[in-house]
């Protein structure tokens, strides 16, 4: 009997797809559809190694460390991770199945992989550029406001792909995130009202005690009233 192969993606919490690796995963899905297993992980989390033994193994957007990762590939039957977070990929240099990306993110990197010959979708680029805080795209903002209202499936993340290439489904997409960006502005100021001044390492910023869903734009918010940084924090289910 053929083993599945096995798709590992990054989440950030049990309930809460990260938007680069669940489109990474979601790539690899429309080639293995239901043939494959599919694994969302957050950092600070293990998985056995024994789960990979005899595998087709991919990591997207998260990568263990370089000793785990080679622990892996020992047993797999075939390795290849797409990871962009930069800090870590020194430690992997000489490894054939690892893949750095330096400017661009996992869905990126898995797209060009996967579909050489074809252009970079819309969803991907707004994607990529929200992931890496470039904001270059004035879409980035109305866009993912606008999919985070979208049912976190492979299957309806796989026909947004195509629908969002056509410019009428496209702007009727962004006139709903704007819609819900007034909204959620007038709740990043009142977070902001709430915080309070912190130091770390020596350094006086400001901090509040937020939710996981405004948490990068209200940091950013403070980083830009203290000049320094802005911390946003929240309990996890898992005590984190």
């Amino acid at each position: 009997m053929l083993t599945k192969p096995i798709i590992v993606y990054h989440t950030k919490t049990q309930s809460t797809i990260c938007y680069d690796g669940f489109c990474a995963a979601m790539l690899y899905w429309r080639v293995y559809g239901n043939e494959a297993d599919y694994v969302p992980i957050m950092y600070h989390q293990s998985l056995p190694i024994e789960m990979f033994a005899g595998r087709d193994v991919v990591f997207v957007d998260f990568s263990f460390n370089v000793d785990t990762m080679d622990a892996i590939n020992e047993v797999a039957n075939s390795l290849i991770m797409f990871d962009h977070h930069a800090p870590k990929a020194p430690s992997f240099e000489g490894r054939a199945y690892a893949n750095f990306g330096k400017a661009e993110c996992a869905s990126v990197m898995v797209h060009k992989h996967l579909y050489p010959d074809v252009p970079m979708p819309i969803m991907i680029e707004l994607i990529d550029d929200a992931d890496r805080n470039l904001n270059m795209h004035e879409d980035v903002l109305p866009f993912v406001i606008a999919l985070s209202t979208e049912p976190s499936t492979f299957e309806r993340w796989s026909h947004l792909l195509g629908e969002l290439e056509s410019p009428g489904l496209y702007s009727e997409f962004l006139v709903r995130g704007r819609l819900l960006q007034g909204y959620e502005d007038a709740k990043i100021d009142l977070l902001v009202k709430d915080s309070f001044p912190l130091k770390l390492c020596g350094i006086d910023g400001l901090a509040v005690n937020g939710n996981k869903f405004f948490a990068h734009r209200v940091a950013t918010k403070l980083s830009e009233y203290s000049k320094t940084f802005g911390a946003v924090f929240y309990l996890r289910a898992d005590g984190n």
